[in-house]
């Protein structure tokens, strides 16, 4: 149970980017129940053999958790965005649909201007929270489909498929109004 719970960590995420259908999650989830099965059987025979039992679950936790700090590594820890080795791998995906015929795919690149001056101004900590929101407002502004990711220090970008460049512009001005 709170294998799966670790995996809605990140509000917004949908079902099938949060992995809870793949491969690797239902054979961990088939293997839990098998496991608790046999410690349910093995309890009656002799329970002292639990033990064993025991050293093997904690095993399995240690591999269930490795899936997870393998989404935490995709993650800004700042902005909770995606980051740039993320954001790498799926613009390669991209590209490679995108050369089958009527796939498109835009990429915005985003800069935060006066950062800096805030910065010196008011503190670190506030631009900071500067960062933090405008990496919201981009995260509500995206489709699903969309991959926003934080690209450096004060640059964002994003990846918008299946739209023609005029309907990505439409897109990209209401993220610029919304931080605005």
């Amino acid at each position: 149970f709170p294998f799966c719970i670790s995996r809605f960590e990140n509000s917004g995420q949908s079902l099938s980017e949060s992995g809870v259908f793949s491969q690797t999650a239902l054979m961990t989830d088939f293997g839990l129940l098998c496991l608790g099965t046999i410690v349910a059987l093995i309890s009656t025979v002799n329970f002292l053999a639990v033990t064993l039992v025991a050293v093997a679950v904690y095993l399995l936790h240690s591999v269930v958790q490795v899936p997870a700090l393998k989404r935490r590594s995709e993650i800004d820890p700042k902005t909770g965005l995606y980051n740039l080795e993320y954001f790498d791998s799926a613009l390669k995906k991209e590209l490679v649909q995108t050369s089958q015929p009527h796939h498109a795919i835009n990429m915005v690149m985003a800069h935060l201007d006066h950062l800096r001056e805030s910065n010196n101004r008011y503190g670190h900590l506030a631009g900071d929270a500067v960062i933090k929101k405008i990496a919201q407002i981009l995260q509500a502004s995206a489709r699903e489909k969309d991959t926003v990711a934080r690209f450096g220090g004060e640059e964002f970008a994003i990846l918008m498929p299946d739209l023609l460049p005029e309907q990505a512009l439409v897109h990209v001005e209401a993220m610029r109004k919304a931080i605005e």
